[in-house]
C-alpha cells in the first residue's frame, strides 16, 4: 500500500496530472494542490517559435523514467495498407482452415471475429453508415489469403470523419491545429489513389456537400501526418491511433522520451488505448522534451527518408548532421578500392549526397549505398533462417563491406543477443563456453551503440542490459564452479546482477503486454540463479 502524501495514511488515488504523488481522500489532494503541488505537477512547458511551432520544455529538473502525461487515443483505426483485422476488437484475423471464411458482419460485410464484435464501438458507428447506404464490403480476403489489403485504407479517414458529427468542436480543433502538408501530398500524386477510391466511399456515406474531396484528403493527411502506431503482438493489434497531447512534442532522432500504449480494459463495448509518455534519460528544467517519428534503430539515410515520405520534413537533429552517426559509424560501409578505409556521406542533410572513403578518396553514389544495403536487407529477409548459425553466417560473410556497428549488422546482433541462452539447443544450460563469451561480447557491443543512439530506459537498450546481466550470472557460477572466483565475490557479483535485472523488468512491464514475456524471464534466470 502507499502513503498519503499529506497524512500518510493508506492511499489508492494518484494524481492524474504527474502521475507520482498519491492520496487517500479528495480532501487531502487539494490541501496538498493549495499547499505548491499546483507548481510541481505538470513536469512540462507548451512553447512556441517561429521554426518548430509548438515545442514542449520540461519545467522542473525530471529523472528518468518520469511519467509527463497519459492519453487516450482521439480514434484509432487500420493502418492505410492492413492486414485482415477486425474491425470490432482490431485483432488479426487467424485463420481457422484453408476452406472457412472468415466470419462477416451481418450488416456491412467486413470481416470480424465473430457476432459479438458487430457491436463495439467505434464499429457500430461505421457500420450504421454503411448499412443506411446499403454498403456491402467487396474485400475478398479469406482464411486461405492473408496479403495485405489496400481496401481498409477507408475505414480509418471514414472513423477521423464521422467525428465531425459526434464531436464537432473537437474535429475543428484537430483540423486548425494538425500540420497535415495535404497539399504537397496531392501535388506529389501519392494520394491519387485515394481521389479515386476513398472520396467517393466517403461521399456515398456522408454528405458531399460538407465532406468535400478536399476535407477528406486533409483528414486523411492530418492522420498520415500525426498518428502513432498502436501495436500489441501479442494481442494480435496492429494500427494507428490519433493522441492530441503526445503531439506537442518535437521529433528528435536520439529522443529524451519514449512512449508506449496499454489497453484500458473496460465492462462497456467502448476500444480505449492509452499512451504514456515518459523520459528515458534525466532533462534539466528547461531543456526541451523530444519523441521520434521514426526508427532509432535505422541508418540517417533510411530516417531520413521515411520522414520525409510519411512527415514531410526534413529532420536536422545533431545525430542526421553527424556522418559517423554520434561515432557509432552506424551508417559506415567498409571501402571496396583500398579494404582499409571506411565510406561516409559527404552531406547528411541531402539524401542524394555522394559517398567517399576516409582514407583512400574513393566515391560512391547515392545509389550504390542506398543499392547494397537493399541487398543485404533482402537477403537477411528472405535467404537466412532466424537461427543463431545462420546469424552468425551473416555477419560473417558482410564483414568484407559492411562495418561491424552498422545498424543491420547491430540489429543481427540484437537477435542473437536475446537468442544466445534463451531458445531450444542453445539455453544456458546446454550453450558452451565460446558461445557464452561469444553472448557476452555481442551484448557489450550492442549496448555501445545504443548508449549513444538510443540511450537510457529504451525498451531496446534495457532488454540488452536484461540478457548482459544474465549472462553474467551464468559466467559468474562457471568460474566459481572451476574455483577460478572467491565464493563470497561471486555472490556480490549476482547479487549486483540480479538488481539490475529487476530495474530492468520494472521498466519493460509498464508496457503490460510484455508482462507474462518479462515474467517467464525473469523467473528462468532466478531459477538459473539459485541452483
Amino acid at each position: 500500500m502507499t502513503n498519503c502524501k499529506v497524512c500518510n495514511g493508506d492511499a489508492k488515488q494518484k494524481c492524474s496530472g504527474c502521475f507520482n504523488v498519491f492520496y487517500c481522500s479528495r480532501n487531502c489532494q487539494v490541501a496538498d494542490w493549495k499547499n505548491g503541488h499546483k507548481n510541481d505537477c505538470k513536469p512540462f512547458e507548451v512553447k512556441r517559435n517561429k521554426k518548430l511551432g509548438r515545442y514542449t520544455i520540461a519545467s522542473r529538473d525530471l529523472k528518468a523514467g518520469e511519467i509527463l502525461f497519459r492519453e487516450v487515443a482521439v480514434v484509432h483505426g487500420p493502418k492505410m495498407l492492413s492486414n485482415p483485422i477486425c474491425l470490432g476488437c482490431h485483432k488479426a484475423l487467424v485463420k481457422k482452415s484453408q476452406k472457412a471464411d472468415f466470419y462477416r458482419c451481418s450488416r456491412c460485410s467486413w470481416p470480424l471475429c465473430s457476432k459479438q464484435c458487430e457491436r463495439l464501438d467505434p464499429h457500430i458507428d461505421e457500420c450504421n453508415l454503411m448499412a443506411s447506404k446499403n454498403y456491402k464490403c467487396p474485400i475478398k480476403v479469406n482464411c486461405a489469403s492473408q496479403q495485405s489489403d489496400a481496401i481498409y485504407c477507408l475505414i480509418f479517414p471514414l472513423r477521423f470523419l464521422i467525428l465531425k458529427l459526434k464531436q464537432p468542436k473537437v474535429f475543428e480543433k484537430i483540423l486548425s491545429e494538425l500540420e497535415s502538408h495535404v497539399d504537397e501530398r496531392i501535388a506529389s500524386g501519392s494520394y491519387d489513389h485515394h481521389k479515386h477510391h476513398l472520396v467517393p466511399f466517403i461521399q456515398k456515406l456522408l454528405d458531399p456537400t460538407i465532406f468535400t474531396e478536399h476535407l477528406i484528403l486533409t483528414a486523411t493527411a492530418i492522420l498520415d501526418n500525426n498518428c502513432f502506431e498502436i501495436s500489441m503482438p501479442l494481442r494480435g493489434i496492429e494500427m494507428g491511433g490519433l493522441f492530441l497531447i503526445s503531439l506537442i512534442l518535437c521529433h528528435d532522432c536520439v529522443p529524451n522520451t519514449k512512449h508506449y500504449v496499454n489497453y484500458i480494459e473496460s465492462d462497456s463495448d467502448i476500444q480505449r488505448y492509452q499512451m504514456t509518455f515518459e523520459t528515458t534519460v534525466p532533462v534539466k528544467k528547461g531543456e526541451q522534451l523530444t519523441t521520434t517519428y521514426t526508427d532509432t534503430l535505422k541508418t540517417t539515410l533510411e530516417r531520413r527518408k521515411h520522414l520525409k515520405q510519411t512527415k514531410i520534413f526534413d529532420c536536422d537533429c545533431k545525430r542526421c548532421m553527424d556522418a559517423s552517426e554520434l561515432s557509432t559509424y552506424g551508417s559506415s560501409w567498409r571501402c571496396q578500392r583500398c579494404s582499409d578505409g571506411l565510406i561516409l556521406s559527404t552531406n547528411s542533410f541531402n539524401n542524394n549526397s555522394e559517398w567517399h572513403c576516409e582514407s583512400c578518396d574513393a566515391v560512391y553514389s547515392c545509389e550504390e549505398i542506398s543499392g547494397k544495403l537493399s541487398r543485404l536487407q533482402i537477403q537477411l529477409r528472405t535467404s537466412v533462417n532466424r537461427h543463431p548459425e545462420s546469424l552468425e553466417k551473416f555477419i560473417v560473410q558482410t564483414s568484407g563491406e559492411i562495418h561491424g556497428n552498422h545498424l543491420l549488422i547491430i540489429e543481427v546482433k540484437y537477435m542473437l543477443c536475446l537468442m544466445y541462452g534463451n531458445i531450444g539447443g542453445y539455453h544456458y544450460k546446454e550453450l558452451p563456453e565460446n558461445l557464452l563469451q561469444r553472448k557476452l561480447d555481442l551484448c557489450k557491443n550492442v549496448l555501445d551503440i545504443y548508449n549513444s543512439v538510443d540511450p537510457g530506459q529504451t525498451n531496446s537498450r534495457m532488454n540488452i542490459i536484461f540478457e548482459l546481466n544474465c549472462a553474467n550470472i551464468i559466467d559468474m557460477k562457471n568460474k566459481l564452479s572451476k574455483n577460478l572466483i572467491n565464493k563470497n565475490n561471486a555472490m556480490h557479483a549476482i547479487d549486483q546482477c540480479l538488481k539490475q535485472i529487476k530495474d530492468c523488468y520494472d521498466v519493460l512491464v509498464l508496457e503490460t503486454e510484455n508482462k507474462g514475456i518479462m515474467d517467464k524471464r525473469l523467473e528462468r534466470i532466478m531459477n538459473e540463479s539459485f541452483m
